[in-house]
């Protein structure tokens, strides 16, 4: 399957940003849960387009 310019860009951009998570190492003070309920607030309050 061969893919055409602008795929194989998004294919490294993606690939740069999942080695950039991997080289910044484990988050300190955070809760998911917090975090997951803010998230929820959020859509809660975003208008529907």
């Amino acid at each position: 399957m061969v893919k055409n310019n602008n795929e194989n860009d998004k294919l490294l951009l993606l690939k740069k940003m999942i080695h950039e998570g991997i080289r910044s190492g484990r988050a300190e003070n955070f809760d998911p849960k917090k975090y997951l309920e803010t998230l929820k607030m959020q859509k809660k309050n975003k208008p529907n387009l």
